[in-house]
């Protein structure tokens, strides 16, 4: 299982496109990777087709209420297999407090996925604010 986290401080700066290129990239070459958008502007998840309907449907709901990763996997119509962000995202820092807290909730659900989806590359798109996902 390989993740590539993709981060920087600033907006504007190409994290959400590099992500993308690298989705589709690994997509072309056969693999299966998922992207995970932890910007809760969710320009990856509608850039790639997936808007989530409710945070229900968003990678809110992992932190939320624990769900699993794999239930929240939809495919783009470019074959993307992505996790899309939600609005409600920018409260997790308010859930869990800054730092550590949510991203090893993530950490923790990305390792139980390990053993589950084998080779998956995982590829995360972060969010540019200072807080949980720096």
């Amino acid at each position: 299982m390989t993740i590539v986290a993709v981060f920087n401080q600033k907006g504007g700066v190409g994290k959400t496109t590099t992500v993308l290129n690298l989705a589709a990239a690994l997509t072309r070459r056969g693999c299966q990777p998922v992207g995970i958008d932890l910007d809760p502007q969710a320009q990856f998840s509608s850039i790639s087709g997936i808007l989530a309907s409710s945070p229900d449907d968003s990678i809110y709901s992992m932190f939320q209420r624990n769900r699993p990763l794999q239930d929240l996997i939809r495919e783009s119509p470019s074959g993307i297999r992505v996790i899309a962000s939600h609005i409600e995202l920018s409260k997790v820092d308010a859930l869990y407090g800054k730092g550590y807290n949510a991203i090893n909730r993530l950490n923790t659900s990305l390792q139980a996925e390990k053993s589950a989806s084998g080779n998956t590359s995982w590829i995360i798109d972060c969010s540019p604010l200072v807080g949980a996902f720096p």
